[in-house]
């Protein structure tokens, strides 16, 4: 029995995490078609940046001729080196963050709340907690305190 590859691990692994919703034929012609337009973007720009991941740039080297062999048996030859293409990797602040956080992934600074509660009323007020808090703002904009 053949084992599965790198890729086809990959696959069934952003199926798992996307909770079953979407299969791993799916995802695999979804990474294909972003190999294919990040290929694209190297070529036409030589930068693609990955939103809260990084940014990849293409770097050249240039074409030399490099003088290689042993001076002391049989001396020099020189050989020509064509220009080669390389990726530079910046990782962005919030990979860095994850990274050095035990890679929790970390979006954005939040404070620390307690309880399920606090944390369900900090995203999602309540009607009456809206409503204070417009007429805090407007009594604030006319000078009433």
């Amino acid at each position: 029995m053949n084992e599965p590859s790198a890729f086809d691990i990959l696959c069934k692994q952003v199926a798992i995490e996307a909770g079953n919703r979407i299969t791993p034929k799916t995802v695999a012609k979804v990474l294909k078609a972003l190999y294919r337009i990040y290929l694209r973007q190297l070529e036409v720009n030589g930068i693609f940046k990955m939103p809260k991941f990084g940014i990849f740039k293409l770097k050249a080297k240039e074409e030399k001729e490099m003088k290689v062999g042993d001076p002391v048996n049989g001396g020099y030859q020189y050989i020509y080196v064509p220009e080669d293409k390389y990726l530079v990797f910046s990782e962005s602040k919030y990979l860095h963050r994850a990274i050095n956080s035990d890679f929790k992934p970390v979006y954005k600074k939040v404070e620390s709340v307690e309880n399920e509660k606090q944390r369900e009323r900090l995203y999602n007020p309540t009607m009456k907690e809206t409503v204070s808090y417009l007429f805090d703002k407007a009594d604030k904009k006319k000078g009433r305190n």
